[in-house]
């Protein structure tokens, strides 16, 4: 399944940064014609001539617009390696989020990425720490869902070449530099306390991620790998809601005192997302509805271990029942989409940043 994301520069949202309220109005006016399409922005990091009080403005505006137009929301938020508790937009996001649940919006929120939320994990600063536990512990009640890229930002985060004010530079600069972190959020962290987490490829064979196939048992096993989820001392389980697609899901964990890999993590990429998107039958209780048309994947393996040591390449796909028979395009039928680079009309000389890449006007 694939959802529409009608994104925005944050600041946008409030006529800000080169836009007009009018411009954010029509965007949003528009967007909530197409079903299924949420409200998405790209948020800053809180540094410099960015300050908390400007980012919940910010946000305030852009679910002020959900709640009107009864959309959810999609956010690229904190996907950088500042540690700073006080450069998290996180914090201003939660403020705002409250505020606008206490006015009513009862919509989904998705946090994509948070990967500065992992380099402050236990032992680097108490006081920091306490107030990303409580962080944390506050989403489990906000109707939140956090997404993990685990390629992309396993390829971005601790690259050479990161600076302001996309993060904080890494040094020695000009020599030889092995990435120290894994530029994922604390999948382990987060699921302990409640929010419920899911993986997704984000980019693929673009400027950000030159690799990939949109592939998500791929993404699933990276993810199991990289948060060594195979170790976990809890497994989640989701509880659908009982009534309406607008009341969350809830994640509670039981323990794991073999940390042995459990099936249950494959839901990153299934449940768990289908819940996200709203797609799940809130009311019905169970994962397949009878007499609605299936659609599954069928792998070759007796257990998550053998499933997730190969790439099945000869899984059988079945959509909306019937059996899909088309094979992977060769690469050459993709030329068209990657082979020559995207011409953009620019409007200033301004390069765009994520982690060590950078995208700059071609002259």
């Amino acid at each position: 399944e694939l959802q529409g994301v009608a994104n925005l520069f944050l600041p946008h949202y409030s006529g800000e940064f080169g836009r007009t309220r009018e411009e954010a109005q029509a965007h949003v006016e528009e967007a909530s014609k197409h079903k299924g399409v949420v409200l998405g922005a790209y948020s800053p990091r809180c540094d410099g001539g960015v300050k908390h009080s400007m980012l919940e403005t910010w946000y305030s505006t852009l679910f002020s617009f959900a709640k009107n137009y009864n959309m959810d929301v999609d956010l690229h938020i904190d996907e950088h390696n500042d540690p700073k508790y006080d450069h998290l937009a996180l914090v201003a996001m939660c403020n705002s989020l409250e505020k606008a649940r206490a006015d009513g919006f009862t919509r989904y929120v998705v946090l994509g990425h948070c990967t500065a939320l992992s380099l402050g994990l236990e032992g680097s600063d108490d006081h920091e720490d306490n107030k990303r536990r409580a962080l944390k512990v506050a989403w489990a009640k906000s109707n939140i869902t956090v997404v993990i890229n685990p390629f992309t930002n396993l390829s971005l985060q601790d690259r050479q070449g990161t600076r302001s004010p996309i993060g904080v530079e890494l040094k020695p600069i000009g020599e030889p530099r092995t990435p120290r972190w894994r530029g994922i959020a604390p999948i382990q962290e987060l699921v302990a306390v409640g929010v419920p987490v899911v993986a997704a490829s984000d980019n693929v064979r673009d400027w950000w991620y030159a690799y990939g196939d949109y592939d998500m048992l791929q993404v699933c096993s990276q993810a199991i790998h990289l948060g060594h989820l195979d170790s976990s001392l809890v497994i989640p389980t989701l509880h659908k809601p009982e009534a309406t697609s607008e009341k969350p899901a809830t994640l509670t964990t039981s323990p794991n005192p073999l940390g042995t890999c459990s099936s249950t993590w494959l839901a990153l990429g299934g449940l768990w997302a289908a819940n996200a998107m709203g797609l799940t039958n809130p009311t019905a209780g169970k994962d397949f509805d009878v007499n609605e048309l299936l659609s599954l994947c069928i792998f070759d393996a007796r257990s998550s271990v053998e499933l997730l040591s190969r790439p099945h390449i000869d899984r059988l796909v079945v959509a909306a029942g019937q059996l899909v028979q088309e094979s992977l395009p060769s690469f050459d039928e993709l030329d068209d989409i990657v082979a020559t680079p995207t011409k953009v009309d620019w409007e200033s000389d301004q390069e765009v940043r994520r982690g060590g890449s950078k995208v700059s006007k071609i002259t």
